[in-house]
């Protein structure tokens, strides 16, 4: 998947930007990742890594591609699986009544069953784990037939 992304942004940018100095001297395009950058992640560690500026075709087609991998292939492989782990309240619970164990004591059955959340607790995490893990029905439409027709959907 992440080289067929990368050959299609490659083939999308190579459209509008034809070399570095394109990429560089689009002010719309640096004004973007500036905001991105100096915005959208100010409060994490370096930015997040991300750039303030966009310097080549290269750079662009990369972050791109881990735009659209991130908010499409990244987020459906973990969303939509998340019922099945997370519906099992024991796997990963959502809060914890009890303080954790120190390194030293022994943890019985008891003890475990003690320190889950309420039912209403857990049950809530299973609404919001299950509700994160559903195709709408617009992934549905899309996913289950063939792509004949389907632009009308949009408008």
């Amino acid at each position: 998947w992440g080289r067929t992304l990368e050959k299609f942004c490659e083939e999308f940018v190579s459209i509008h930007y034809r070399d570095d100095g394109t990429v560089k001297n689009d002010s719309e395009l640096q004004n973007m990742v500036d905001e991105i950058h100096s915005i959208a992640f100010r409060k994490l560690p370096d930015n997040a890594g991300f750039p303030p500026k966009v310097s080549s075709v290269v750079e662009l087609v990369e972050y791109c591609t881990t735009l659209i991998f991130s908010s499409s292939i990244w987020h459906t492989a973990v969303n939509f699986g998340q019922f099945y782990y997370l519906a099992f309240v024991p796997n990963s619970p959502c809060a914890m009544t009890r303080a954790p164990p120190a390194q030293t004591d022994e943890v019985t059955y008891d003890d475990i069953m003690l320190s889950l959340p309420v039912k209403e607790m857990a049950r809530v995490q299973i609404d919001i784990s299950y509700s994160l893990s559903l195709f709408s029905p617009v992934e549905k439409y899309y996913l289950s037939s063939a792509a004949e027709g389907k632009l009308d959907i949009l408008t």
